[in-house]
């Protein structure tokens, strides 16, 4: 007897990047449902490959005889991206490695850099207290971010002594023609669930859409992002264990087989 896939039918916008690999929409075909592709992020570069080498040599140069290793932060796999580009894998082995969650520790691995790093809490706060814990007073730190990011990492390890540098490599902005596709595609059959890779990718939603479609599921990869979209309207919101792709589809699979198929 051949099984039902566990999200057969179910129909769900993914809405990550235009720069993306398209891992979770092939996830959630595989699982059954019915993708919309709808990208609501692209990346915007802020500076060009020199301006990060200089800040990592800056790094460098901020790590004298006898101070603590100096710390290159990466909050994003884009932002990990950037970084290796800029200067290759081999010039960052002489820093510590520091990232939020598993996919950037999974785009670092994919260019040849291990993180020495991975917040077990896989949000900002984590990693900044995990570092604080290990001692960072002294030591040169470089954060290469997005701009408009949560301000947390930089402020408390400042507060513990570190000498922190804050690079704004990148910003999140909407597509062009992304509001007039999503609103075609919320005009079809109701969604059973929105994913959301980030508090941008809620953001530009709610700049397109005047509240969340009823009855929908946002399946977010974390808590902030959550809470993003919970401050936008959204009621119903699920949140990835492991901050990733595949767990994003794995909370969809474990919530909406608990819940009535929309009619």
């Amino acid at each position: 007897m051949t099984s039902v896939p566990p999200l057969q039918g179910r129909r769900v916008l993914v809405t990550r990047g235009v720069d993306k690999r398209d891992d979770m929409g092939f996830l959630l075909e595989a699982a059954g449902a019915v993708v919309l592709r709808v990208p609501l992020i692209e990346v915007r570069r802020l500076v060009v490959a020199a301006d990060i080498a200089h800040a990592v040599d800056r790094l460098g140069a901020g790590a004298g005889a006898g101070s603590p290793r100096p710390w290159l932060i990466l909050t994003s796999a884009t932002g990990a991206g950037l970084a290796v580009e800029a200067v290759g894998a081999p010039s960052l082995a002489r820093f510590g490695i520091a990232v939020i969650g598993p996919a950037t520790a999974a785009a670092l691995r994919s260019r040849g850099v291990d993180a020495d790093l991975e917040a077990t809490g896989q949000v900002a706060e984590s990693l900044a207290a995990e570092l604080v814990h290990r001692g960072v007073e002294g030591a040169a730190v470089l954060v290469v971010t997005a701009a408009g990011a949560r301000d947390v990492i930089a402020p408390a390890l400042i507060a513990a002594g570190a000498h922190v540098e804050v690079l704004e490599a990148y910003r999140s902005v909407t597509p062009e023609g992304a509001a007039d596709r999503l609103r075609e595609a919320l005009s079809g059959p109701p969604l059973d669930a929105v994913t959301f890779t980030s508090g941008s990718t809620v953001r530009h939603f709610a700049e397109a859409v005047a509240a969340p479609p009823a009855g929908c599921l946002a399946a977010c990869i974390g808590p902030v992002t959550a809470a993003v979209a919970r401050a936008a309207g959204w009621t119903d919101v699920v949140t990835a264990a492991e901050h990733t792709t595949a767990g994003m589809v794995a909370a969809l699979v474990t919530h909406l087989s608990a819940v009535q198929r929309l009619p």
